[in-house]
């Protein structure tokens, strides 16, 4: 999602389940947006039904064969997947 894009449109409100630690913004401060953002407002709430995120987004690293996915490149992605997954396992 291109979070400059919410700024131009009558979004109010942005729900997610999982944050992009590699290039997502959306915990971004308004105070660096140009001073015709900064009335603008953004309830943001993230990690809505994240394990749910979680376990589907196992299912398709374990089934792709998309370069991007295989060659490292998301490894970070991979990672939070496998921590999420393996500490709700352990919680039980």
């Amino acid at each position: 999602m291109c979070f400059g894009t919410m700024l131009h449109l009558p979004i109010t409100r942005l729900v997610f389940a999982m944050d992009d630690t590699y290039g997502g913004c959306a915990h971004a401060r308004f105070e660096n947006a140009p001073p015709r953002h900064l009335s603008r407002s953004i309830e943001i709430a993230g990690g809505v039904r994240r394990l749910e995120a979680c376990k589907l987004f196992a299912d398709f690293l374990a089934t792709t064969r998309e370069e991007f996915w295989l060659t490292g490149s998301a490894s970070h992605f991979r990672a939070t997947v496998d921590a999420e997954i393996a500490a709700h396992s352990i919680q039980g």
